[in-house]
């Protein structure tokens, strides 16, 4: 039967064969060129859950920080600027971390996630804790050759032998075992452990800095060790001291490098010991640093207070014609060019409802991002909460001099109205957010710019409604005279913070009278305006830092109280 079969039948099956060979790689390449597409960045800002703000914890065993971040985040708990430590998310993204013992006194933690290329994330708020009671001293770092204690929670800096030390570096050769002297009572023999190799604590293999923030270095050798830190250019072999610094006395030690120069840099940290020993870390640390200044928010540090539908304009800084990208959590909410003045502004449409957290990034290299450290919170509130002021109607005219005003807010929640900047009087809507208000001091003919301010959260933030103009005409009642106005504040600017607590006030008010000025309902003196209306006022005791409430309130003779009287904030900075 072989004899009878075509002498190329063997050939067309290899064939097709390898056809099918050559389309299945083909799908093959394919897939996988499809699957190398990068995906977008996304991050979740760290947060804590325990211990809660304010905690009052052991000093010599502070417990465990409980928190969330991106599944699988490196996660770096930071006190202030010094490294606490790290640890990794788990796929639920919750992470814990053991604090080690802390000084006595008020410490500020912040977390902050990394990606796998050491770029930083994010950084969470700061949470406040007070460490409680002494610590005793801390022990030495163990040996490289020693087995270190387990901690599955953080992760503590590597110690290798130095075995592939830089050039011109001595490794010091491990102690070889004693054996213990034969004698009657057997005694092991003491011998003095070989000092601990230093370590970077601050710097992390592959991190990325910038050249326009200060660049502290920090590590732990042993007590008192002289420290020196070397730099190993890309093709050189011999290293070159950049920086010298001693441990203190509990073996911390701490440079600064802001001289460095942007690029790429491979750090070796060395040490001499009182036997002029040296050691060495266990690898050389590689490190970026980028001549960017990191984006931030212009935006004041306080929450802002806005209504849905409302476009809100976000501002910042950055590097002069850098590229910045705006985040909500891990959501792009689009890009802007940095100005020639390093200014960049981000126009949103307004927002749904709730609390917004806003992160920025600036763009370098192949698509990276270098975030800002702080973002910025914005609170949404519904349509309804945006007080209105109904009647008197915007551009119609009254003839009352103390005109009935009708308008709507949140209930239970208080509305004050303003002619400008005086005060006409408060008010707590109903049930259903209406309110009225009639106020007290009769309005000059004319004129009026009236606004609302309504109180919307137990933090104090308020919400303007949109300013209506009237006119008051042909009164049925009294009016304030022509020549009587409200008592200004010019100096400092209602609103403002200044720096003294002691400040000089300067404002305007009806010719030859008396104002009486109080910080809420605490008096605080007398002020005597001239001819022209021009006075002024000197504290005579200090007004503590914070927001204070200021009224002025016009004299009618020598102990009546007069209207119209006028209220404005300030802040005083602490020193």
């Amino acid at each position: 039967m072989a004899a009878d079969r075509p002498p190329y039948w063997r050939w067309e099956l290899d064939r097709w064969k390898l056809m099918v060979t050559a389309l299945l790689i083909l799908v093959v390449l394919i897939g996988l060129s499809r699957g190398w597409q990068a995906a977008p960045p996304t991050f979740i800002i760290p947060t804590f859950t325990a211990p809660a703000p304010g905690a009052q914890l052991p000093a010599a065993a502070p417990g465990d920080v409980i928190g969330s971040a991106g599944p699988g985040d490196t996660v770096r708990i930071f006190a202030g600027d010094v490294l606490l430590g790290e640890t990794q998310a788990d796929a639920a993204g919750a992470f814990r971390f053991t604090l080690p013992a802390l000084a006595a006194g008020e410490h500020k933690l912040l977390a902050r996630t990394f990606g796998p290329e050491g770029v930083l994330l994010a950084t969470s708020a700061p949470l406040k804790i007070t460490a409680l009671g002494e610590v005793a001293a801390v022990p030495a770092a163990p040996r490289a050759t020693e087995p270190a204690a387990p901690g599955p929670r953080t992760t503590p800096t590597p110690l290798a032998p130095p075995a592939t030390a830089l050039a011109g570096v001595q490794a010091t050769p491990p102690t070889p075992p004693v054996a213990p002297a034969v004698s009657p009572t057997p005694t092991a023999p003491v011998t003095s452990p070989a000092p601990p190799s230093p370590s970077f604590t601050s710097l992390t293999d592959g991190a990325v800095l910038v050249s326009s923030e200060l660049i502290v270095v920090g590590g732990m050798a042993a007590p008192d060790m002289q420290i020196r830190i070397l730099e190993r250019a890309v093709a050189a072999v011999a290293a070159e001291t950049v920086a010298e610094a001693n441990a203190d006395a509990a073996g911390h030690w701490q440079v600064d490098l802001s001289a460095l120069a942007p690029g790429l840099h491979t750090l070796l940290v060395t040490a001499q010991d009182a036997e002029g020993n040296q050691v060495s870390a266990a690898a050389p640390i590689t490190f970026t640093v980028l001549a960017l200044d990191r984006p931030a928010f212009a935006q004041p540090a306080t929450p802002l207070v806005l209504v849905e539908n409302t476009p809100v304009e976000i501002r910042g800084t950055a590097t002069a014609g850098a590229t910045v990208r705006l985040f909500a959590v891990d959501q792009p909410l689009g890009d802007a060019a940095t100005g020639p003045a390093g200014i960049w502004r981000v126009l949103l449409p307004g927002l749904a409802p709730g609390e917004h957290t806003l992160t920025v990034g600036a763009l370098y290299g192949d698509g990276k991002l270098l975030m800002a450290v702080a973002p910025l919170v914005i609170t949404v509130l519904p349509l309804e909460a945006q007080p209105v002021l109904i009647h008197p109607a915007e551009g119609s005219r009254v003839h009352s001099c103390q005109p009935l005003f009708l308008g709507h807010a949140l209930p239970g929640r208080v509305v004050s109205i303003y002619d400008l900047q005086v005060l006409l009087g408060h008010v707590l809507p109903e049930a259903d957010g209406r309110w009225a208000l009639r106020p007290n001091t009769p309005l000059a003919l004319g004129p009026h710019t009236m606004t609302v301010v309504a109180v919307v959260d137990a933090e104090g933030h308020a919400l303007r409604s949109r300013p209506v103009t009237f006119r008051v005409e042909a009164p049925a009642g009294p009016c304030l005279q022509p020549g009587r106005v409200a008592p200004v504040l010019e100096s400092p600017a209602p609103g403002s913070a200044v720096s003294s607590d002691r400040p000089l006030l300067l404002g305007t008010a009806t010719p030859n009278s008396v104002l009486r000025i109080y910080d809420a309902v605490q008096f605080l003196g007398e002020a005597e305006a001239d001819a022209d209306g021009r006075w002024s006022f000197r504290l005579d005791l200090p007004l503590t830092p914070g927001r204070h409430r200021l009224t002025l309130v016009p004299m009618e003779g020598h102990s009546k109280e007069g209207n119209p009287r006028t209220q404005l904030d300030l802040e005083i900075l602490a020193p």
